[in-house]
């Protein structure tokens, strides 16, 4: 499973993080992507936030992350994995931690 964040963006209190995750045409199908998979770390906190739901998405959030995306081989999925920041926080990484050593995407400011 290749994956891939092309973009990050703060907008109305929600982290909005472009995401796409691809299983190459040989390889084996993926394991389903979780909900609870993509985490937002904030600056000086131990526990992270989960990615949320939006009922209705603005704009901007289309499409959302599907709550959970079974691959097969050659195919990808793609979409806006939201979070939602609390007032003053300082977001610094977005993360994913289904797989054995969790990958991390660096915010920057």
């Amino acid at each position: 499973v290749t994956l891939t964040v092309n973009g990050i963006r703060l907008t109305g209190g929600l982290l909005l993080a472009d995401a796409e995750a691809c299983v190459a045409a040989g390889g084996l199908p993926a394991l389903p992507v979780q909900p609870g998979a993509w985490q937002l770390r904030l600056a000086g906190r131990e526990q992270t936030i989960p990615q949320v739901t939006l009922d209705q998405p603005s704009r901007a959030a289309r499409p959302p992350w599907p709550e959970t995306a079974q691959l097969a081989p050659g195919e990808c999925v793609e979409g806006k994995v939201a979070f939602r920041v609390p007032p003053e926080a300082d977001p610094v990484q977005v993360l994913f931690t289904q797989l054995p050593t969790p990958v991390a995407w660096r915010i920057r400011s």
